[in-house]
């Protein structure tokens, strides 16, 4: 078995020249010559050309770790080694199905050890030349890049792309190792790159003249470029009928378009109002905030009058207090005076009592004094002179006693009659006092009231001022969002 390494040119010259493949190719692979016979970047292997192959429980490897030269290398083996394994390998670690590999398999899990749950393949190729492959989101794998392929005895597998060093790992898929395939220029499943036993074997001994074309079609790429243009045949075809259908339904079309056209003008119209809108809005509010500020300067003046109504009728309130305070004095002074006068009037009471009873004590004797002039009456009359002169003295004694009473009760009467009118007096006054206080209390009720009035006048501006100034801010806030 023979793997002749000769980079893209060798790959690439009898594609271009037989097969008309793009031109952009041909210049890359001149590229790739001029700079490697200049040694612009002096690697030893081109890119796409492979290094190294590591197997494990693949087909009868259990462990195949294999290096390449950069050129021509022969596998040497008896039959049965595992020799067209590694070729087999080639083919599926680069993204090919089963039936590619020429073996009466459809699945690649025959491709499995026995009793072994697994295969991997590893396939490491040169990548740091003048265009190395990127991964489509950026990913660099630098100078060497590993395609491996996990193929599972149960579930499905997967490929991974990494880093000749390891340092990069990313999990790939069966389309991103043909995109790489096709930026190395790499075909495994043609027959002129890898060209396993089976196909040898069938070109060589058991071909005619049908299998041979169809050999150099497979080889040349000319079959699946046959595939491709049936097709694009068949897709032009499907895209005439669109284009018939596109072409029936033409008149619909325009009447949506026309359609369409006059709701974009309806609505670059009604943008345009909406827009206006907006203005007008923002007009309307800025005109709102100066009719608030307006209304809450008139309302902090008004607040202000409020403040200084307040103060007078806490003066006045001051005042009538002060008034009062002076009321309850002189009613204190009033009452202080009245005491004392009710404290001269009981020793004078008192006297009038003692009065009344020495002249009740003195009546007593008198009718005593009847009594025994009766009792010596008889005796009287025996001595008349000296009873009429006793009785003189009796009599004298009476009305002296008569005088002294009148001119007590006459004393008492006009005493009387002064704590009488001390009495009345006092009496009006407190009478005059509690007009007075009445009077006061009244005023200072009404001071009281006016405050209790002023203070709600008070509070209710202050709502009014919190109100307008929470209105104020809001709509200061909707014109700053707006």
């Amino acid at each position: 078995f023979a793997l002749a390494n000769m980079g893209k040119k060798s790959r690439l010259a009898g594609s271009e020249e037989n097969f008309g493949q793009q031109k952009v190719k041909v210049q890359k692979v001149n590229d790739v010559e001029k700079v490697l016979e200049n040694g612009g970047i002096g690697q030893s292997h081109e890119n796409g050309v492979i290094q190294q192959v590591l197997l494990q429980n693949f087909m009868n490897h259990a462990h195949l770790k294999m290096c390449f030269d950069a050129h021509i290398n022969f596998i040497v083996g008896k039959n049965g080694s595992g020799k067209s394994a590694i070729a087999n390998a080639l083919i599926l670690g680069l993204g090919e199905k089963a039936c590619s590999t020429g073996r009466n398999s459809h699945s690649v899990k025959n491709y499995i050890m026995h009793n072994c749950n697994f295969a991997l393949i590893q396939i490491h190729l040169a990548n740091g030349g003048d265009d190395p492959f990127v991964a489509s989101d950026g990913t660099d794998f630098g100078a060497t890049i590993v395609v491996e392929r996990r193929i599972e005895q149960t579930g499905a597998g997967a490929y991974h792309l990494k880093s000749g060093d390891g340092s990069v790992s990313k999990k790939s898929s069966k389309t991103e190792v043909e995109k790489l395939c096709e930026h190395l220029f790499i075909q495994a499943s043609n027959p002129c790159a890898v060209l396993t036993q089976e196909a040898a074997k069938k070109f060589l001994h058991h071909g005619n003249d049908t299998d041979r074309y169809s050999f150099f079609m497979h080889a040349a790429n000319l079959q699946s470029v046959q595939e491709d243009l049936r097709d694009m045949r068949d897709n032009i075809a499907e895209m005439n009928d669109k284009i018939d259908e596109q072409a029936r339904n033409m008149p619909a079309l325009e009447k949506h378009a026309k359609d369409a056209s006059e709701e974009y003008e309806g609505a670059k119209a009604l943008k345009l109002l909406n827009s206006q809108l907006q203005d007008s809005e923002k007009i309307l509010g800025w005109a709102l905030v100066a009719d608030k500020e307006e209304r809450l300067e008139a309302l902090k003046e008004e607040e202000k009058k409020a403040k200084e109504d307040v103060i007078k009728a806490e003066g006045a309130k001051e005042e009538g207090d002060a008034n009062l305070r002076n009321m309850e004095e002189h009613i204190i002074s009033a009452k202080q005076e009245l005491a004392d006068l009710m404290a001269r009037l009981t020793p004078v009471s008192q006297e009038g009592n003692k009065a009344v009873g020495i002249f009740n004590k003195h009546k007593k004797e008198v009718k005593d004094a009847k009594r025994q002039v009766e009792a010596f009456e008889a005796e009287l009359q025996s001595t008349q002179k000296e009873c009429q002169t006793f009785e003189q003295k009796l009599k004298d004694m009476m009305h002296s006693m008569e005088e002294t009473q009148r001119a007590k009760q006459a004393e008492m009467e006009r005493q009387r009659q002064y704590f009488e009118e001390k009495r009345s007096e006092a009496a009006r006054r407190g009478t005059e006092m509690d007009e007075m206080i009445r009077n006061s209390s009244a005023a200072y009720q009404a001071v009281e009231q006016q405050v209790r009035h002023k203070k709600d006048a008070h509070a209710r501006i202050s709502a009014d001022l919190h109100e307008v100034q929470r209105e104020l801010d809001s709509i200061r806030g909707n014109q700053l969002n707006s």
